[in-house]
């Protein structure tokens, strides 16, 4: 299975490097110093500085190019994951959203706003929509109960 990662920060190296433990993995980093580092000389000094790399990572500045992978991590950072996932060739391939945070402007989740973006690779919302992996929800592909981890509710009691 070839793995897509979108983010090229130290989050998204760090999981480049573990998911090219099972095969190859097409890593997107928008910073064309970091593309030219890891294809090179297998290092990311931007992100990730000292830390050698798997030659079985390969990295990219065309979200296009991540078409021909099976899966995808998104490892953005919270405010920038909707614009790039919008332009992402997601379609129905498994998203796992690997991003913390909250959107400043929208104060969506970051499974919300992806939700939003991409309703076909997001979330086991219902039976019609594409599924997640299924060591991580189950043979059927959903939640228990069919409803998305977007769908909870949030208290709006604050934490304590």
């Amino acid at each position: 299975m070839r793995i897509g990662i979108i983010g090229g920060g130290a989050w998204g190296t760090a999981l480049a490097q573990v998911a090219a433990a099972g095969g190859d993995v097409l890593l997107w980093a928008f910073e064309p110093e970091v593309v030219d580092a890891i294809n090179a000389d297998h290092v990311n000094p931007l992100f990730l500085a000292g830390v050698p790399l798997s030659p079985a990572i390969k990295a990219t500045n065309d979200l296009g190019a991540l078409a021909a992978c099976e899966a995808l991590l998104v490892v953005t950072p919270a405010q920038h994951m909707r614009r790039i996932l919008g332009a992402a060739p997601v379609d129905a391939r498994p998203l796992i959203l690997c991003s913390k945070g909250i959107e400043a402007e929208t104060m969506a989740l970051m499974s919300e706003a992806a939700t939003a973006t991409c309703p076909g690779s997001c979330g086991p919302s219902s039976s019609s929509s594409p599924r997640w992996p299924t060591s991580t929800w189950g043979a059927t592909g959903t939640c228990s109960g069919g409803s998305s981890p977007s769908a909870t509710s949030r208290s709006s009691e604050a934490p304590r």
